[in-house]
């Protein structure tokens, strides 16, 4: 397995994670910044929301390609690196796009 293969599988593992704990993150959150509930409610919130996994975080979650799994220079409309997107462009595979020339 190259090392493009396991980024791949670790951000598709980190986007898992996120999908999997989003809702638990949110309502604790919401029950953290709630004033109107008692102090221990909002602690214990605050313990569980600490115990939750840091790659189920969205920050942790990185745009790559879809072909070649860099995480440089991607367009976010064809989630392809710009290598990518220039050879598609060039043989016509995106449709609405040509090359310029003046």
């Amino acid at each position: 397995m190259n090392r493009y293969s396991q980024w791949i599988k670790l951000d598709k593992f980190r986007r898992h994670q996120f999908l999997k704990s989003e809702l638990k993150k949110k309502i604790l959150k919401s029950i953290i910044k709630n004033t109107k509930i008692s102090n221990f409610i909002r602690y214990y919130a605050f313990y569980n929301y600490t115990l939750c996994n840091r790659s189920s975080s969205v920050t942790q979650i990185r745009n790559r390609c879809v072909v070649y799994g860099r995480k440089w220079m991607i367009i976010q409309k064809t989630r392809t690196s710009r290598f990518v997107f220039r050879k598609d462009a060039y043989q016509g595979n995106l449709p609405g796009l040509r090359r310029d020339s003046w």
